[in-house]
C-alpha cells in the first residue's frame, strides 16, 4: 500500500542525515557527544537518522537502541568520480559485496536499524543487485534503501526502477511538485522517503513547511532525511586585524589543503559544538507529535503519534489580545489514542471592538521524564486565531510628488519628536526623541543583502546564481541621488534615484508628515530596469546607540524568514541587538524577523521610537552591515561597526535550499515590481504619554 510499516504503522520519517564529526577529534566520537546528538534530536522531535555515508562506531547503535531512534545503516560505498563504472565492473564485485556484508553481519542484531542502505551516490549497476541479493537472503526482515536506483541526476533515472535493490523510492532533493506528482501517480508502488532534502547549508532550510504540508496530505509520501545534522567545521585559530589570536571553525582551504569544497561541509542544523541553528526550531515545530485544529464550538487536540497516547503531556493555553495575555488555563492530561483527536471547549471571552487580533497559544510539556528529556520540556505549541488583524495597505500615489528642488533642508517637530531632513542625505537625516538623537545615518532605500549559501548556488536549470544575477544588475553597489525635494507646511516629499554603473535601477518617492508625535513615511518604489528577483525591498538606517533595547510584536524570538517561520511564535518579544546576530561559520545574511506588527527600539536613556506599518513588515538589526557580511569568509574577519544598522523591509526574499536542491519558491521571492508601503514612527521617551 505504498507504506513502510513499523510494527504495523506507517511512521513518518522525521529524519536527519548524520556524519560522525567532532570539532577537535574529527571522526573520533565520544559517548558524551553521541548522547548529546540523540538528546538534541529527541528534544527536536527528530525520530530517524541515516548514517551518512558509512557504518558508525559500535556504541552509536547501542545508544540508538536504548533511547529510541530509527536508523538507516549505510554501507561504506561511494564513488563519485567513477559514478557508473565501478558499479558494473565485475572486478569490483567482491569488494562491493564485502563492504555490505560486513555492515549487516556487524549490526543486524540492533533493533534500531529499520533499513539497510547499499551506499551513496555510486550509480546503479550489477554490483548493487548482487549485494542486495546477499542482504535479502541474510536478513529478509529488513527493507533495502538505495537512492542510486532512482537517481535522475544523469537524466535516465526512473522512480519506479531499481526494485531489485531498493524497497523504497528515495530520491535526493526532489521538488515539492515532483513528490506530489509521484503521490498522485497510481502506477507508483513504493513509499517515497527522501534520503536527502532541505539542504541546511548556512542560513537555509527554507520551504520545509511546504514539504511537510505535501507529506502530511498525500498518501505514499513518508517523510525524509534533512541534509544534514552538524556543521563539519574544525576548531582552529587565526590572527585578526588587531593582531589577536582568535579561535574559529575552519573549513576547506583553511588548513593548507589545495583540493577542497570550501564551506560545502558547513551544512548542518547545529554548529560543531552542538549549539542549534535557528532552523532547528523549524524542525521541532513541524515534527511535533501533537496539533490543535478548530472545531465548531472549540478545538480538537490531535495525537500525531503512532504508538503512545498523550497522557504524558501537560496542556496549557493562553488567550492573547494584541500580543498581551488576557487569561489562561490548564487542560488535564488527555489519554488521546494514537492517530486520533479529542475536542475541548475553552471558556473564552468574545473579541471586543478595541482589539485588533485575538489568538490562543497552546503549549504541550512533558509531565514526567522521558529518555534523555526531563519533565517540563516543551514538546510542541500551536497558535489559533479567533480574530485576525485587518490591514488596509496604503493606496497613495507619489508619482507626481517631489518633482522640484526648493529648500535643501527642513524640520518637522511635534513636542516629543523632531525630524530633520536634508536633500543631500536623501530625505530623513535625523530623528530625535526627548532631545536624544537616534539616527547616525539617513533613512534610505535598501535592496541588497549579504548572499546566503543558497543565493550563491547554481540552480539546477543551469541559470546563473541569484547572487550573480543580483551583482550583474548592480544591486550590491547602488548609488542613491536626490532628484526632488519639496517642502510644504506639514510634509516633506523626496524623490531618490538608485543607479548602478550610471544606469537607473529604482525610483523611490517618499513623503513624510508629522501628526501627534507620529512621523508617517509613505513610500512608492518603482524598479525601472530589467531586474532579477530582489534580495529585499525596504528601508535602512543607522542607529546612534550601540546597545539598543528591542521589543517587537511578531514572529520570534529567534531568526526567521518568510519561508522558514512556522517554528517562530507570534508574541511580544524583547532583547538586544546582539540577540539578532546569528554567527554562521560562513558569514551571510542573518537575523531577520517576519510578520511584524510593530518594532520598538530604545536607547540607554529610555528614549526611542516605535515603528508600525500599514501592513505586516520585516526587520533586523546588526552591528555588521550587509556589505561587510558579503566580503567576509569567516566570523573572525567581522569587526563591529561604530553604529547599528536597522533594516525595515516591506519584503525580504526567502531562503530556499538552492545550494543542493530547489531554490526559493516563487511565492517567497521579491518580484521587481512597483510597490507602495507606509511606516509610522512614534516617539517613545520620558515625555511620552
Amino acid at each position: 500500500g505504498r507504506e513502510l510499516l513499523i510494527n504495523g504503522q506507517p511512521v513518518l520519517m522525521r529524519g536527519v542525515n548524520r556524519h560522525e564529526h567532532d570539532d577537535v577529534h574529527c571522526k573520533v566520537m565520544s559517548e558524551a557527544s553521541m548522547l548529546a546528538d540523540i538528546a538534541l534530536m529527541k528534544q527536536s522531535n527528530i525520530n530517524a537518522v541515516r548514517n551518512s555515508h558509512y557504518p558508525c562506531t559500535d556504541r552509536w547503535y547501542e545508544l540508538c537502541d536504548e533511547h529510541g531512534l530509527y536508523v538507516i545503516d549505510e554501507a561504506n560505498i561511494e564513488c563519485h568520480g567513477v559514478y557508473y563504472r565501478l558499479c558494473d565492473d565485475p572486478r569490483w564485485t567482491t569488494t562491493w559485496v564485502e563492504r555490505g556484508k560486513r555492515m549487516v553481519q556487524r549490526t543486524r542484531n540492533h533493533a534500531s536499524i529499520i533499513m539497510w542502505s547499499l551506499g551513496n551516490e555510486s550509480g546503479y549497476g550489477a554490483n548493487h543487485d548482487t549485494l542486495a541479493g546477499w542482504i535479502r537472503a541474510a536478513d529478509p526482515a529488513r527493507p533495502l534503501h538505495y537512492e542510486g536506483c532512482v537517481s535522475r541526476s544523469e537524466g535516465d533515472g526512473d522512480w519506479e526502477g531499481g526494485k531489485a535493490s531498493t524497497d523504497v523510492t528515495c530520491p535526493m532533493y526532489p521538488s515539492i511538485d515532483e513528490i506530489v506528482e509521484y503521490a498522485n501517480d497510481p502506477a507508483a508502488t513504493r513509499p517515497l522517503i527522501m534520503c536527502e532534502y532541505a539542504h541546511s547549508m548556512g542560513n537555509s532550510t527554507g520551504n520545509l513547511a511546504d514539504y511537510w504540508e505535501a507529506i502530511e496530505s498525500h498518501h505514499g509520501l513518508q517523510g525524509g532525511f534533512i541534509w544534514d545534522w552538524v556543521d563539519q567545521g574544525l576548531r582552529t585559530t587565526a590572527v585578526d586585524s588587531a593582531n589577536n589570536e582568535v579561535t574559529y571553525w575552519g573549513y576547506g582551504g583553511d588548513f593548507g589543503d589545495k583540493i577542497n569544497d570550501a564551506q560545502f561541509c558547513i551544512n548542518g542544523l547545529i554548529w560543531p559544538d552542538r549549539t542549534p541553528h535557528p532552523a532547528l526550531e523549524e524542525c521541532r515545530r513541524l515534527f511535533q507529535p501533537v496539533d490543535v485544529t478548530p472545531t465548531a464550538d472549540g478545538f480538537a487536540i490531535v495525537n500525531k503519534r503512532y504508538f503512545r497516547d498523550l497522557s504524558d503531556l501537560d496542556i496549557t493555553w493562553t488567550l492573547y489580545a494584541d500580543g498581551h495575555p488576557v487569561t489562561s488555563g490548564t487542560i488535564e492530561p488527555l489519554a488521546i489514542a494514537p492517530q486520533t483527536s479529542q475536542s475541548v471547549v475553552l471558556d473564552l471571552p468574545e473579541p471586543t471592538d478595541d482589539v485588533d487580533e485575538q489568538y490562543v497559544t497552546f503549549r504541550f510539556t512533558l509531565n514526567r521524564d522521558d529518555t534523555l528529556i526531563e519533565a517540563g520540556h516543551e514538546v510542541g505549541w500551536v497558535q489559533q486565531w479567533l480574530k485576525e488583524r485587518e490591514y488596509s495597505p496604503s493606496t497613495f500615489n507619489l508619482k507626481t510628488g517631489a518633482d522640484r528642488r526648493g529648500d535643501e533642508s527642513a524640520v518637522l517637530a511635534d513636542g516629543l519628536l523632531r525630524a530633520d531632513f536634508s536633500a543631500a542625505d536623501g530625505g530623513l537625516a535625523g530623528l530625535s526623541v526627548d532631545g536624544q538623537q537616534l539616527l547616525a545615518g539617513p533613512l534610505a532605500l535598501s535592496i541588497w543583502r549579504a548572499p546566503t549559501d543558497n543565493d550563491e548556488a547554481l540552480i539546477y536549470t543551469g541559470d546563473l546564481q541569484l547572487a550573480e544575477r543580483w551583482k550583474a544588475a548592480g544591486l550590491d553597489n547602488l548609488t542613491l541621488t536626490t532628484t526632488g525635494f519639496d517642502v510644504d507646511t506639514d510634509s516633506v516629499s523626496v524623490t531618490t534615484e538608485a543607479r548602478a554603473d550610471g544606469e537607473l535601477r529604482f525610483t523611490h518617492r517618499h513623503r513624510y508628515s508629522l501628526v501627534d508625535a507620529t512621523l508617517a513615511v509613505e513610500n512608492t518604489v518603482e524598479p525601472v530596469a530589467d531586474l532579477p528577483p530582489l534580495p529585499r525591498l525596504g528601508l535602512r538606517t543607522r542607529l546612534v546607540d550601540l546597545a539598543p533595547q528591542v521589543r517587537y510584536f511578531g514572529r520570534g524570538p529567534h531568526e526567521n524568514y518568510i519561508d522558514r517561520n512556522t517554528g517562530a511564535a507570534v508574541d511580544i518579544h524583547h532583547g538586544t541587538v546582539d540577540d539578532f546576530h546569528v554567527p554562521y561559520i560562513y558569514p551571510q545574511e542573518n537575523g531577520n524577523r517576519t510578520d511584524l506588527r510593530w518594532l520598538q527600539v530604545t536607547g540607554g536613556n529610555g528614549s526611542g521610537v516605535r515603528i508600525a506599518g500599514d501592513q505586516l513588515f520585516q526587520a533586523s538589526l546588526s552591528r555588521f552591515d550587509a556589505h561587510q557580511l558579503t566580503a567576509a569568509t569567516a566570523t573572525w574577519q567581522l569587526t563591529p561597526d561604530d553604529y547599528v544598522t536597522l533594516y525595515l523591509d516591506h519584503r525580504h526574499s526567502g531562503l530556499g535550499g538552492g545550494s543542493c536542491g530547489p531554490m526559493t519558491l516563487d511565492r517567497y521571492l521579491v518580484p521587481p515590481e512597483p510597490v507602495s508601503f507606509a511606516l509610522y514612527l512614534t516617539g517613545v521617551g520620558t515625555g511620552a504619554t
